[in-house]
């Protein structure tokens, strides 16, 4: 059994690697330390990581404020010296740094040897035991073990988390650290960053990231989810395209015929970029849009002038067709958050008021819809049903398990919401613009959608930004 040992506070010095970095509020075990002195012993290793001076007096080196050049050389230096002198903390931050608010001189200590990545391992397993670190800490101890040599499966054995887990906690460490910690801050949850991981690209991934924590996420992680779908969609029909056409960016000078675009929301399983049969004799052009790919031809010169009113024409029907699709996908994904959040809502009793008046509402007109949505109620509830499934095989569905007041609670709430939700209410229709001659797509009121979010917030639903400009016509998509 090792011994224990009394050490004098002002020779032990904290552990530079220590993961935890923040301490936290240290008042109520300094309050424990006063009263009751040290209940459980430090760990610690002899020696200590020497500080900048200490180096320098030791070198006996005169170091002039100036030369900073020559003062970053030495702190680097320094960070990697070792004293043999005092002691080193490796389980007990907290006690000790409490112990010495408490202005204790000595506490219990047991004293081992441990190399530097027996160390690091044992202060990782220890914070992480007692659940003390930040996901950005755990993320920065495994890499540090990564570092020393450990590989993720050692690490897992060690700490008890899972292969899967280690690696997507050090992808982490990709993503902009200040960014990260603000987001630890606003409260993000382990589920957020794992739903973090579905982005790929590092830019995308810290824009998101600002959102962790707030109503904005689901919604930003959805777009961010569509922009990468799109991106790969674009590569992959440029990469057919190039071959044949120019880019039309370098087209100055050259009058261009709208030909076609190639975009996510015109591409079938069995389609593919057609290279025309004049690709050879004739240039062809291409742009890169949002979504996909448009292609333009050269126009003879006696031509000119009708192609380019022609042109004009074609890229604002293709222009409003593009704003539809962007439309009916930003309306489907604030749908599914609607959706996300009945489907994960959690029946207590203090919400039972707000759950029986949203389903008062529905019955009521005030977000009533086209009549109860099968598809989604089954969705909601995890009722099989098929084309041949009628109203009353629903109500019987719903009586075989009756299940508790809480559960019935939920189905209230299910088919309150599959009535309310209806495919028609959308913030956008369609209008004739005399000007251009084109149907093109405006914001629109909807009061049944307005009420529908109405009565959700009534359950606690948020908001995200890009809804509420959806309600308001205040989104870019209608300038």
């Amino acid at each position: 059994m090792a011994e224990l040992v009394y050490i004098e506070t002002k020779k032990i010095y904290p552990h530079p690697d220590n993961p935890r970095k923040d301490l936290g509020d240290l008042t109520e075990l300094t309050a424990s330390i006063k009263a009751s002195g040290i209940l459980q012993n430090l760990t610690v290793i002899p020696g200590h990581a020497m500080t900048h001076m200490e180096w320098l007096k030791a070198k006996k080196w005169a170091l002039l404020e100036e030369d900073e050049g020559k003062a970053q050389a030495l702190e680097d230096a320094a960070n990697s010296q070792w004293s043999p002198d005092g002691y080193t903390v490796i389980i007990g931050h907290r006690r000790l740094a409490a112990a010495k608010e408490a202005e204790l001189t000595e506490v219990p200590c047991v004293v081992t040897e441990l190399s530097r990545k027996e160390q690091l391992q044992t202060m990782l397993t220890e914070n992480m035991q007692r659940s003390d670190l930040t996901v950005y800490e755990q993320a920065e101890g495994f890499q540090m073990m990564l570092d020393l040599g450990s590989t993720v499966e050692e690490i897992a054995t060690e700490s008890g988390f899972s292969t899967s887990t280690i690696r997507r906690r050090v992808k982490l460490l990709a993503l902009d650290k200040e960014r990260f910690k603000a987001s630890e801050a606003r409260g993000a949850t382990l589920q957020d960053y794992m739903e973090l991981d579905k982005v790929h690209d590092p830019e995308l991934k810290n824009k998101v990231l600002d959102t962790v924590g707030t109503a904005n996420f689901q919604n930003e992680l959805r777009k961010a989810q569509e922009t990468e779908k799109n991106k790969a969609f674009i590569q992959a029909r440029l990469a057919e395209i190039t071959p044949w056409a120019e880019n039309g960016k370098d087209a100055t000078g050259v009058t261009l015929g709208y030909v076609k675009s190639y975009c996510v929301w015109n591409w079938k399983a069995d389609s593919k970029v057609e290279r025309p049969k004049d690709a050879d004799t004739v240039r062809y052009y291409y742009r890169e849009e949002r979504d996909g790919v448009s292609i333009y031809r050269a126009a003879p010169a006696d031509l000119e002038e009708k192609a380019d009113r022609e042109r004009q024409k074609q890229e604002a029907r293709a222009a409003e067709k593009r704003r539809e699709k962007r439309l009916d996908e930003i309306d489907q994904r604030h749908r599914e958050l609607r959706t996300a959040f009945i489907r994960d809502f959690q029946v207590t009793e203090s919400k039972m008021g707000a759950v029986c008046a949203f389903a008062s509402n529905a019955m009521l007109g005030a977000s009533w819809g086209w009549g109860v949505d099968s598809d989604l109620l089954a969705d909601l509830l995890h009722l099989e049903i098929d084309d041949n499934t009628t109203a009353a095989d629903l109500k019987e569905m719903l009586q075989d398990d009756q299940g508790s007041f809480f559960l019935w609670g939920y189905k209230l709430l299910a088919v309150a919401y599959a009535a309310a939700e209806d495919e028609q209410n959308c913030y956008y229709e369609r209008r004739w613009d005399n000007r251009k001659q084109i149907w093109v797509w405006q914001h629109k009121e909807d009061r049944e959608l307005t009420n529908l979010y109405n009565d959700l917030e009534m359950l606690g639903y948020e908001m995200s930004d890009e809804e509420k400009a959806m309600r308001d016509g205040t989104h870019g998509i209608f300038r």
